[in-house]
C-alpha cells in the first residue's frame, strides 16, 4: 500500500503488483552469458514500475531481463512485439555492459533493426548450397 498527499487529502493507493508466466516461449532463452555474466529472463502477465504497466525491464542488479508477455487488457502479445521487448531489453544489456547506461532510444532503434533483420534475412535454398563438409 503506499500513502499519496492529493490536496490536502492523503489517499491509499493499491501498489499493483507483478505477476510472473506460467509458460514457455520457445524463441525466448531461459538464461544467457553476457560479458561473463549470466542473466535470468523472465515472463509476465503483468508487469509494473511505481503502477505503470511495462513491457519489458531489465536489472542490472538481479541480472534479469523481464519481458511482459501479454497486452494490458490480458490478451496475449504477438511473437513479434515479444520479440521486439525481449531485444530492447537485450540492449539495454549491452549498453549497460558497454558504459553503465540506459539509452532508451538507442535500445529502441536496435531492437526494430533486430526485428525487422530476423524477419526479413533469407538463406540459400538447401538444394544450392554446395559446402556440405561446413554446417
Amino acid at each position: 500500500i503506499i500513502i499519496k498527499r492529493f490536496i490536502n487529502h492523503y489517499i491509499w493507493i493499491s501498489k499493483m503488483k507483478d505477476v510472473i508466466a506460467n509458460e514457455k516461449l520457445p524463441y525466448i532463452p531461459e538464461t544467457f552469458t553476457l560479458g561473463c555474466h549470466t542473466f535470468k529472463v523472465q515472463l509476465y502477465e503483468e508487469l509494473y514500475d511505481d503502477n505503470a504497466p511495462l513491457y519489458g525491464q531489465f536489472d542490472y542488479d538481479e541480472q534479469v531481463i523481464r519481458v511482459n508477455i501479454f497486452k494490458h487488457n490480458g490478451k496475449p502479445l504477438s511473437k513479434e512485439c515479444i520479440l521486439n521487448t525481449y531485444y530492447h531489453e537485450l540492449f539495454h544489456a549491452f549498453n549497460y555492459l558497454w558504459n553503465t547506461g540506459g539509452d532508451e532510444s538507442l535500445a529502441s532503434t536496435f531492437a526494430m533493426l533486430k526485428c525487422e533483420y530476423e524477419t526479413i534475412k533469407k538463406y540459400a535454398k538447401k538444394e544450392d548450397i554446395n559446402a556440405s563438409d561446413r554446417e
